[in-house]
């Protein structure tokens, strides 16, 4: 019986900190969306370090706690010299009684119980000619795509963020003018070509 802010706004002087903050968050869905096909992507996470100049050395760390299916889930990792030093899955319907779904640190841990199915992606990542179980790679975002379901679920559930950074981010504000722009009138389309013309005198027209 409590209900949860399902946005948030960050506003603040220049210089401090905020455009970080959504670098921080676009990359903790990317890595959970696409760590096993981007190979280079812990790299550039890590190369980055959100200009944390203090803990240069340390680990980079990210944890999302959310509803799922009526219980309370954390899931995080951390990265450290381009590769997940650890990753992690608890899970309860109780907060003051948190089960282990998985852990990774120096080895993998799973209860085969909680986090069915994921064993048979251990047993296909082991018997590959390839490394597929690779260090750069989410255990997560793996049993995913293998469609062990309860990853299926909390991976959708993490692709459901979005960060909308009116300065950097422009591919997705360009999906959303994309949007309005689908669904305007012949009235509102003119008129945004008259802006258009505004801004670039060489603009003479644009098609959908």
């Amino acid at each position: 019986n409590f209900r949860l802010l399902k946005s948030k706004a960050i506003y603040g002087g220049n210089a401090s900190g905020k455009s970080n903050i959504s670098r921080a968050f676009a990359s903790f869905v990317q890595m959970v969306e696409d760590s096993v096909a981007l190979e280079k992507i812990t790299s550039f996470i890590w190369n980055q370090r959100f200009l944390l100049g203090s803990q240069i050395d340390e680990p980079i760390s990210f944890q999302y706690i959310f509803l799922l299916n009526e219980q309370i889930f954390r899931y995080g990792f951390e990265i450290k010299n381009a590769i997940i030093s650890k990753e992690w899955l608890y899970g309860s319907s109780d907060v003051n009684e948190e089960k282990k779904y998985f852990t990774r640190e120096n080895g993998l841990f799973i209860d085969k119980n909680l986090f069915k199915g994921a064993e048979l992606y251990i047993e296909q990542a082991m018997d590959a000619e390839g490394e597929v179980f690779r260090p750069d790679a989410l255990f997560l975002t793996g049993t995913a795509l293998n469609n062990v379901k309860l990853a299926v679920e909390i991976r959708n559930a993490i692709k459901s963020i979005f960060t909308i950074d009116g300065i950097d981010d422009m591919e997705f504000m360009m999906k959303i003018a994309m949007r309005y722009l689908e669904k305007a009138t012949n009235t509102e389309r003119e008129s945004f070509k008259k802006l258009l013309k505004a801004i670039d005198p060489g603009i003479v027209d644009f098609e959908m």
